[in-house]
């Protein structure tokens, strides 16, 4: 091609940029987005809760973006693997040769073929591509394992709520009937005192029993936004079992089953391998690195023979400077590396003090939750002293009342911390490690 035929060529490259295809495609996006928006409003209907744990909690998965997008990257990483292993193959190519001298005097060269190349320093290094590609499926099935535990505590965390929101529920309702029968009564017992304080109790305790009905419809659909299905009473049979008691133990075995246990260690073991293996091949690229290639075709460009030669090739790359790009690589890397230390160590740090947190919280909210055993334990005795009293008109009934109320109150209480420990439980089962149930 000589220099003047370039020249008719400046009209195309400068309409280059005329035609583009972004119209089109956003255009075809915005139906398809309204037609996911069509279809996700048209089934807002909660679904039919599923019979078992596995069901209900794959049901979860399958609805969660995050979810979706690590199976996305196991997928990706399946084909990544795939390619590390054909690092061994030799390569097929067609390439075509054009040259146009500057000179007088020199006619215009053409030339090409198929080539078979072979790159023997990829291939004599591709056990550590396969290697690094290993090593991230291994670090995405350790996030996969810690959001799997993170969905599962939350949603036990939400059935601990719902369950003590309707006792609370419940017992909130029988303090306001206690309170409005005491007003009733006084209403009928012209002249006797304590009208204007049990009217009080009676605000308080609506006000009390409409902050708890709130709380549980925001609850209710917190479970049918997470889990897709309208929560139940019975969604907590899939679940029983799974909050037992961690016994006492000492806090350095404690640490030590945490640091074992926690994927986050092996996460960041996986990061500390695959930074180093990155060091590795970013100083490789500074090697000679030989290849051997073979050509069918009409390869040499002075060759102006019509037949179809085959021309093996042997040659070596060897870089001389490359304005130190491969050192500002070396440098990113080992910062990549220094910075995955850094973080297991704070990581090791911090771990300590979880796990003390967390089992001060647990055994502090045992205790509470004892001593409102007791409260209501004394209580219970009292109001059924009173009611037997007042059976046999031996007892005021406001006493009674009064009674009954601070029982209700006591209970919601209970009720209250019986959640703290709950949470305590289930935050301090994160910070060990422990296992998801076997069916998970």
């Amino acid at each position: 091609m000589k220099i003047k035929h370039f020249f008719l060529l400046l009209p195309v490259l400068f309409m280059a940029g005329c035609f583009s295809t972004l119209p089109k495609v956003e255009n075809s996006i915005s139906q398809s987005i309204a037609s996911i928006w069509q279809e996700q409003t048209a089934s807002l209907t909660p679904l039919s809760a599923p019979s078992s744990l596995s069901g209900c909690f794959m049901q979860i998965l399958s609805r969660d973006p995050e979810w979706i997008a690590l199976e996305t990257e196991l997928k990706k990483n399946q084909i990544d693997n795939r390619q590390a292993e054909t690092y061994t193959w030799p390569r097929w190519s067609l390439e075509f040769h054009a040259e146009t001298p500057l000179q007088k005097n020199k006619t215009d060269t053409s030339g090409g073929g198929i080539y078979l190349r072979y790159d023997f320093l990829k291939a004599l290094f591709s056990s550590d591509a396969k290697s690094m590609e290993s090593l991230k499926r291994d670090r995405l099935l350790q996030r996969q394992k810690m959001f799997r535990k993170k969905i599962f505590s939350h949603l036990q965390k939400l059935l601990s709520e719902l369950e003590c929101a309707r006792w609370e529920k419940r017992f909130a309702w029988q303090s306001v009937q206690t309170a409005r029968e005491a007003v009733e009564y006084i209403e009928k017992q012209s002249g006797k005192p304590g009208l204007a304080y049990w009217q009080g109790m009676l605000q308080e305790s609506l006000r009390n029993d409409r902050m708890i009905r709130y709380r549980l419809m925001t609850l209710e659909e917190s479970f049918r936004a997470f889990t897709g299905f309208k929560p139940a009473r019975e969604h907590k049979k899939l679940f029983s079992g799974f909050q037992a008691e961690i016994p006492a133990s000492d806090p350095a075995d404690e640490v030590q089953l945490a640091w074992n246990q926690r994927p986050e260690v092996k996460i960041s073991a996986s990061d500390w391998i695959l930074a180093e293996l990155n060091i590795t091949q970013m100083r490789r690229k500074r090697l000679p690195a030989p290849y051997a290639s073979l050509g069918l075709g009409n390869i040499l460009l002075s060759n102006q023979d019509e037949h179809a030669p085959a021309v093996p090739s042997f040659g070596i790359s060897m870089p001389i400077w490359d304005m130190g790009d491969i050192q500002r690589q070396i440098q990113k890397a080992v910062l990549e590396r220094d910075t995955v230390k850094n973080k297991l160590e704070s990581f090791a740090r911090n771990l300590v003090t979880e796990i003390k947190t967390a089992r001060f919280q647990l055994d502090w909210s045992r205790e509470q939750l004892s001593e409102d055993k007791e409260i209501l334990k004394k209580l219970r005795h009292e109001a059924k002293t009173l009611q037997d009293l007042s059976a046999i008109q031996r007892a005021d009934f406001l006493d009674l009342q009064n009674k009954r109320n601070q029982f209700f109150q006591a209970e919601i209480r209970f009720f209250q911390t019986l959640l703290e420990y709950k949470k305590a439980l289930i935050h301090l089962q994160n910070v060990r490690g422990d296992p998801l149930p076997e069916n998970l």
